[in-house]
């Protein structure tokens, strides 16, 4: 299970999809360091290539009831873009929920 941003010298990076294609993004499962970012080659592709490491990185992406499919479409596109070769569609948890609930960034 990963628990932080290191699992068994893997980066780990989870991936929120939000409403007007904001992306949210933060290390592991550490909701306190939530920052967000577009889908811009200078946003979230730089933030895989910036998580990538010699242990690789896996990404676990959680698109939202308000993401859109293009919003997705976007996302698998950075991960093949960025060689990024481990990651996982996940449901958001309430966590996850409440923080695009209440944050915005």
């Amino acid at each position: 299970m990963l628990d932080g941003s290191t699992c068994g010298g893997t980066s780990a990076l989870t991936v929120l999809l939000g409403e007007n294609n904001q992306v949210y993004y933060y290390p592991g499962l550490d909701t306190d360091v939530v920052r967000k970012t577009d889908f811009s080659s200078a946003g979230l592709r730089r933030i895989l290539q910036s998580y990538q490491s010699e242990y690789g990185l896996v990404v676990l992406l959680k698109p939202s009831d308000e993401a859109t499919y293009q919003n997705m479409v976007d996302a698998l596109d950075e991960l093949q873009i960025t060689n990024t070769k481990r990651y996982a569609l996940v449901d958001l948890n309430q966590k996850d929920e409440e923080l695009l609930r209440h944050s915005r960034l």
